[in-house]
């Protein structure tokens, strides 16, 4: 199996050698599949300037700067895939599937509550999917994901994230994590409904020799 590692070596090793006229790079004679995870933690700044001296994100978000960045990197892979739709690089399903399995992702991560990192950034995208429109909850206790108002809800908090990184603006970062952060009390009633219906939190498998019967 090739690691993340590997495949970004060998590929950056084949793009020199098709730069230098060496070696042609050609397209695949059969589908491909394409996996995207992860990988978006290297994207938007982590060398910045305040005040004319050189600095890093991290160092100037402080305690918000994990929630920010674990937002950052959920909210840009949405936004990557969404992109590789519109450049015709993934052809099969609809990106529509992606937003509504990436706003169902949110609800099950926040089973497991609201006070980590990750917990943090997925209370600031569901918050801000809510004041931006992406989303309205009918009268039937069901969310609805509105196509066009999420596309627009995904790059425009991809934009906000990257401005208060790349401003390394703490005071910013601190009354966006502290205010939106948390659990609001629509989404507390609501997943108080669904650990009623008995529906467990992680599935555990049971396995050994006693399953097997043996």
């Amino acid at each position: 199996m090739t690691s993340r590692r590997e495949f970004l070596a060998l590929s950056a090793a084949a793009l020199a050698l098709q730069a230098s006229g060496l070696a042609a790079v050609l397209p695949s004679t059969r589908p491909l599949s394409i996996l995207v995870l992860g990988g978006t933690g290297f994207l938007g700044p982590h060398q910045i300037k305040v005040a004319g001296k050189p600095t890093t994100v991290r160092a100037q978000l402080q305690n918000t700067y994990s929630a920010i960045e674990e937002a950052k990197a959920d909210i840009m892979g949405l936004y990557l895939v969404t992109k590789l739709y519109e450049m015709g690089e993934i052809t099969s399903g609809e990106v529509m599937n992606n937003y509504v399995t990436f706003f169902a992702g949110i609800f099950r991560s926040s089973r497991f509550g609201a006070a980590s990192a990750h917990g943090k950034a997925n209370m600031l995208s569901l918050k801000y999917f809510a004041d931006n429109g992406a989303f309205v909850y009918q009268d039937n206790g069901y969310y609805k994901v509105n196509l066009e108002e999420m596309k627009k809800a995904v790059e425009s908090l991809v934009g906000k994230i990257l401005k208060v990184q790349g401003d390394g603006d703490y005071d910013t970062a601190k009354a966006w994590v502290e205010g939106d952060g948390v659990m609001t009390e629509n989404l507390r009633r609501d997943l108080d409904r669904v650990n009623a219906a008995g529906i467990p939190v992680d599935i555990v498998f049971r396995q050994g020799r006693e399953v097997l019967g043996l």
